[in-house]
């Protein structure tokens, strides 16, 4: 019986479509929303560039406390300017801001004080609309970081949606056929990792590598003597619950000239564990005296605590990115050795002329008889598979969500909160996994044996089974000889893999738990059945795939991977 087989690529039906645009239709709304966010905050602040300046006197200038522990104190500036001889006054300080940090409001307070004549910049379209801050141009790019955001929800659903052409038919074939590579496709998914790894590297030189040499170089620093203040425990909170980080303001003298700063250490951002903050709160009240640590290349820049905490290991999440980044860059730009983009088919084995012929493998190492098979992926390695999944997507989904609860993204929460809900599902679903794969592990596991290590097609040869472990559990056992092509394929600049059975040949089918627990049986392996081959982006797979049906527990599913050679040519 000859066995044929073919290859296509299969195409998403219509369910697949719109699964995959609500997928991509996420990117594109959230992409598109932060767009029009930043772009109306954009446009407030270059407007400014268009104002008028003039000359301002403060006439009244002071802190108002925060309203709680989440909130931050308040600067009230209000000054005065002539605009077209007239007296006009104002209490703007800066366009499309939020409140301002704690740091900033002591140091704008000391610098806008009451009598001090500073510049300002006024609306010639409404004369008392006035500004004594305008915010650098450079702000501007971050307008650029949505509309990542927007392309690949753009260019996914388009995909999902577009019509083939027969460009595409080329395109679809498998890629060992094709003559030239992709270069555009290969520098698209470049730029794409490329992204990933520059986020890595500069989220990581913040977090971690920025404030390590910052404690190298603090180690001769100036000791000055300072005054706190302000000094409290600052409570950042949302659907997640609440961080906290320490908020104390000090005032220092370095050469006659005073300072203010907040900088309690060099890390960033904030974390869980409220006793810890409030005893370095405690510790330091508002009015008490205490030392800090001056650069004296740069007075304004100071710490009061120049020494590492366990804060610092966090700054290492981001080298997630960087592995992303790096490994996809290296895996799309490397040249494998001795691809030329053809098959590469063995040659088949000889049969010798008088007396009995010998089989040999496929690569010319004689054939040695009877063998046990191993599994293509054993229950611990699958485990562990799932493992490095869950903690790779997790690891990544926690950055944004302890950012999120940090209260980095401010105004956005919620927004960045609807964002990540399909990629925390993903993760729960992940984590689910690895329990699917723990259960897993206390299965009986099979243990398979052939007559022969090698099949020719028109074999027959003995297949035996014995399975080890709580076969009670077993409501049925079935062992199946599968072949399978496997192709790669471009689309576009994704690269999947095609997998395609050409022949399925039932060995057993058994529910006898005497027959389930050891046993033998004839396998028949068809004359015309292709043989075994592995090229750079085909192969022609042969396995013993064995399905043990448990109720209310995983199942077992296993592949042993065999070999069949090309049928020996008599000379």
């Amino acid at each position: 019986m000859a066995i044929g087989f073919n290859s296509s690529a299969k195409t998403l039906g219509i369910g697949g479509r719109i699964i995959g645009s609500l997928f991509f239709g996420v990117f594109f709304l959230m992409g598109l929303g932060f767009e029009v966010m930043i772009i109306r905050q954009t446009a407030g602040t270059f407007a400014t560039y268009n104002w008028t300046p003039a000359d301002a006197i403060i006439l009244s200038s002071k802190i108002s406390p925060p309203r709680d522990s989440e909130h931050n104190p308040v600067l009230q500036v209000r000054y005065a300017y002539t605009f077209d001889g007239m007296r006009q006054e104002s209490d703007g300080i800066e366009t499309g801001s939020g409140a301002l940090e704690t740091s900033d409001v002591y140091q704008l307070a000391e610098h806008y004080a009451v009598g001090k004549n500073v510049p300002c910049w006024v609306n010639p379209a409404k004369p008392d609309e006035a500004v004594l801050r305008r915010k650098s141009r450079a702000t501007g790019f971050i307008v650029l970081f949505p509309l990542i955001f927007v392309a690949v929800g753009g260019i996914g659903i388009w995909a999902m949606w577009r019509r083939r052409t027969p460009q595409d038919d080329d395109a679809a074939k498998p890629i060992s056929s094709r003559d030239k590579d992709s270069k555009p496709g290969r520098l698209i998914m470049g730029a794409f990792f490329g992204v990933f790894l520059l986020a890595g590297c500069g989220v990581t030189y913040v977090l971690f590598v920025g404030p390590v040499l910052q404690i190298f170089a603090a180690r001769n620093w100036t000791q000055v003597p300072c005054e706190i203040v302000s000094s409290r425990v600052k409570t950042n909170s949302d659907s997640d619950g609440n961080t906290y980080s320490v908020d104390i303001v000090y005032r220092y003298t370095y050469h006659d000239r005073t300072y203010t700063s907040n900088q309690y250490h060099f890390m960033t951002g904030s974390s869980s564990g409220y006793r810890g903050k409030a005893e370095v709160v405690n510790r330091l009240p508002l009015g008490s005296q205490t030392t800090c640590y001056i650069d004296p290349a740069n007075p304004a820049d100071a710490v009061l605590e120049r020494d590492a905490n366990g804060e610092l290991w966090f700054g290492l999440i981001p080298l997630v990115f960087v592995a992303v980044g790096a490994g996809g860059l290296i895996f799309t730009f490397r040249k494998k050795a001795g691809d030329s983009g053809g098959f590469i088919v063995p040659k088949p084995a000889l049969a010798t002329t008088g007396g009995t012929a010998s089989r040999p493998l496929a690569s010319g190492v004689a054939d040695q008889g009877p063998q046990t098979l191993k599994p293509s992926a054993s229950p611990k390695a699958k485990m562990l598979g799932v493992i490095l999944a869950a903690l790779f997507w997790n690891g990544i989904v926690s950055i944004f969500i302890f950012s999120v609860g940090a209260g980095k993204w401010d105004g956005f929460s919620w927004f960045m909160g609807l964002f990540l809900i399909p990629f925390i599902l993903v993760g729960l679903g992940l984590i689910g996994a690895v329990f699917y794969q723990l259960m897993a592990l206390f299965n009986p596991r099979p243990r398979l044996t052939v007559s022969r290590g090698v099949l020719l097609p028109g074999d027959t040869i003995d297949v035996s089974w014995e399975l080890q472990g709580r076969i009670d559990r077993l409501q049925g056992l079935q062992i199946a000889l599968e072949g399978r092509e496997e192709a790669t394929y471009r689309r576009g600049t994704n690269t999947s893999t095609d997998k395609e059975v050409f022949a399925l040949i039932q060995i057993v089918d058994t529910a006898d738990p005497v027959a389930m627990h050891s046993g033998s049986a004839k396998l028949h392996v068809p004359p015309g059945a292709m043989h075994s081959f592995k090229a750079a982006n085909n192969k022609i797979v042969w396995a013993l795939k064995v399905h043990g049906e448990i109720p209310r527990w995983p199942d077992i599913k296993d592949e042993y991977p065999v070999e069949v050679s090309p049928k020996p040519i008599a000379r």
